[in-house]
């Protein structure tokens, strides 16, 4: 009732334990929570989490867990009615900027390890934290993803904060280079590869006092870009829309960062404004900068031992054909060229 008129059914999810939660995690199934369960079922698998973002996608965490208890079964006849509200906490999820949708997609991943771990023996714990990396990064026909940014860097975040709960062995030794196994040809092996690559890189960067990360097409750069940009170039990338984000990587030294961004702005003959901020803080700078031309500019970061996300907008961003230069039709805003980022003293 309200904003839809939709009929949902669902069929009964049977099966061994791990498969029947998995199969919840596939489909987002949240049927089953309009259903009757057992007060025992509930008391196994305790509350829904609580997150820092509004608990997003953790009913479907907790019905994961029910199912690892017990069949969901499907009873012909019984009709719930669900009033769906424009205004409810579960539609504005879906209007959150893309970085806390990544958080929460992070962290409902997360969830998933949580509610299969108790069901996997020993050997198989690397495969069951690459099924839920399949199920978060990997898209299939049906498949719902509430976050589908750069996989690379996500999944190099994913792994690195399951290891913090999660012990796999293999796995932290593969990352700390004592060992260098391949795990392509198993499921996400080749996408847990690239993560690891890129963690080792990234620990490689942090360990230096200054790094230089460019945006070339095949340059270590480009896994540091989030959304709004566009293909990488011989030179640089350009961003494509009135926003986009970029990840400075110093989570692994406390501090006061300093990052010189070698760009251009796009635009008409003059100056653009290009603004910043970050969203730990709500501190907006703005740059006025000339069009046309590369300029450097300088940020100060505060790292508390995370990666720092960078949010930038493009107010008066153009395209090429608007301005009777070519038909390109992307709105460009900034070329990012290079960032020069020095660790604290």
């Amino acid at each position: 009732m309200g904003q839809h008129t939709d009929w949902m059914g669902s069929s009964s999810v049977v099966g061994l334990p791990a498969m029947r939660a998995i199969s919840i995690f596939e489909n987002l199934n949240g049927i089953p929570l309009r259903g009757l369960i057992r007060r025992e079922a509930i008391s196994r698998v305790g509350p829904i989490r609580k997150t820092d973002y509004e608990s997003a996608f953790e009913e479907y965490v907790w019905i994961g867990k029910l199912a690892r208890e017990g069949n969901l079964q499907y009873v012909e006849g019984p009709i719930y009615f669900k009033r769906a509200r424009g205004d409810s906490t579960h539609a504005k999820w879906h209007s959150k900027d893309r970085l806390w949708r990544r958080a929460v997609w992070l962290e409902f991943g997360l969830g998933m390890l949580e509610t299969i771990w108790p069901l996997v023996p020993e050997p198989e714990r690397l495969t069951a934290l690459c099924t839920v990396l399949d199920r978060l990064c990997l898209p299939k026909e049906g498949r719902f993803f509430f976050y589908d940014g750069p996989v690379i860097t996500f999944a190099s975040d994913f792994i690195l904060k399951a290891l913090e709960r999660f012990p796999i062995p293999s796995l932290e030794l593969a990352i700390t280079n004592v060992q260098s196994d391949s795990f392509a040809g198993g499921l996400a092996g080749e996408l847990l590869d690239q993560a690891i690559h890129f963690s080792k890189y990234r620990s490689e960067v942090s360990a230096k006092e200054q790094n230089t990360f460019r945006f070339r097409a095949g340059d270590g750069g480009i896994d540091l870009l989030l959304d709004g940009w566009s293909v990488a170039e011989t030179w640089g990338t350009w961003s494509d829309g009135l926003r986009a984000g970029l990840r400075l990587p110093v989570g692994t030294q406390r501090g006061l960062w300093k990052a010189i961004v070698t760009f251009q702005a796009f635009g008409k003959k003059g100056s653009a404004p290009v603004e910043i901020t970050m969203p730990s803080s709500s501190q907006l700078t703005t740059w006025r900068v000339a069009t046309n031309q590369v300029v450097q500019k300088e940020l100060c970061v505060e790292s508390q031992s995370t990666d720092i996300p960078l949010r930038f907008a493009f107010p008066e961003a153009i395209s090429p054909i608007e301005l009777g230069l070519s038909n390109d039709r992307r709105c460009l805003g900034i070329g990012l060229i290079s960032i020069d980022l020095t660790a604290p003293a």
